[in-house]
């Protein structure tokens, strides 16, 4: 943060005449926090840095971590950390080809005397296996050292009891929220075609349909894949989990993008090198490692 407010000092004429320890001063007391998005490499090395001892980045960790209970930074962990990579590798094509949305329906009279029945279609929250102990632990955690989920608005997908509780999420007024997901399936719109995020795991499916005659949504028949097939789907949930994170981060226009995928051997990914410098032209992303982080304090 001080490096950051000296630069501010430079820039603007040496703090017109004011000293710099009164500048500092100043800044650090004013200064807006930068609001950070980290990957599900990135997330728990700061949240919990005591698990990585001998980690040989494990001080920096545990600064950053100081800096979001200082509240130089806001940390969010996009949902798809719960709804989707929790899931099993092994059960994805399972668990998704057997997906169920769940219906409420309600009736009310209305004031001229008429029935009136509304339907709601939401998630069957009953299919999701739960959390891994772990993994609910060090989520609580990270809620308790002021870190937010970012909401990615998929319909019908279930979650566990975290992603209901409107306490893990950032906040947002009413506005703000139809513009940031306008903004996210915008960018999911441009970023899907390109051949990576959920599109992958789209393709198998339509490619598992197209094999057996089947028709109908292209999860339905995952369930029917081959072992390799099955090894694919595991890859390609995840590869859509990092294009809805992405997405999110854009709709929420934070401020950097924590990960530690260095996009050089990503293969088709939406964090290989060539579509990191894409997002980067395209919507102003701005990628960070944890050691990048760091220096921006």
């Amino acid at each position: 943060m001080r490096e950051r407010a000296y630069k501010i000092w430079e820039e603007n004429g040496q703090g017109h005449g004011h000293d710099l320890d009164h500048w500092l001063r100043a800044e650090v007391e004013t200064a807006p926090f930068m609001k950070i998005t980290f990957d599900s490499n990135a997330w728990q090395k700061i949240v919990v840095p005591e698990r990585f001892p001998k980690h040989e980045d494990n001080q920096i960790f545990r600064n950053i971590r100081q800096a979001v209970l200082d509240n130089e930074i806001k940390g969010y962990i996009v949902e798809t950390v719960t709804t989707l990579e929790a899931i099993k590798r092994v059960d994805r094509a399972e668990y998704f080809s057997s997906r169920t949305s769940k219906t409420q329906i309600d009736e009310s009279i209305t004031p001229d005397g008429r029935l009136k029945i509304s339907f709601k279609l939401g998630p069957d929250d009953s299919h999701h296996p739960g959390l891994m102990p772990v993994l609910e632990d060090r989520l609580s955690e990270a809620f308790k050292i002021g870190f937010k989920f970012l909401k990615i608005p998929r319909v019908g997908m279930p979650g566990p009891a975290l992603v209901r509780d409107p306490q893990n999420y950032s906040t947002e007024s009413s506005v703000e929220m139809g513009k940031r997901q306008d903004k996210t399936f915008a960018a999911l719109r441009v970023i899907e075609p390109r051949g990576v995020g959920k599109t992958q795991v789209d393709d198998i499916g339509n490619k598992i349909s197209a094999a057996h005659g089947l028709s109908g949504p292209w999860f339905e028949n995952l369930g029917k894949a081959t072992p390799q097939e099955a090894r694919d789907i595991a890859d390609a949930v995840g590869e859509w989990a990092d294009g809805d994170s992405i997405a999110a981060h854009i709709g929420y226009e934070n401020d950097y993008f924590c990960t530690e995928d260095q996009g050089i051997e990503a293969g088709v990914s939406i964090l290989n090198a060539e579509n990191k410098l894409w997002l980067e032209k395209t919507y102003g992303v701005r990628f960070v490692t944890i050691k990048e982080l760091a220096n921006l304090l």
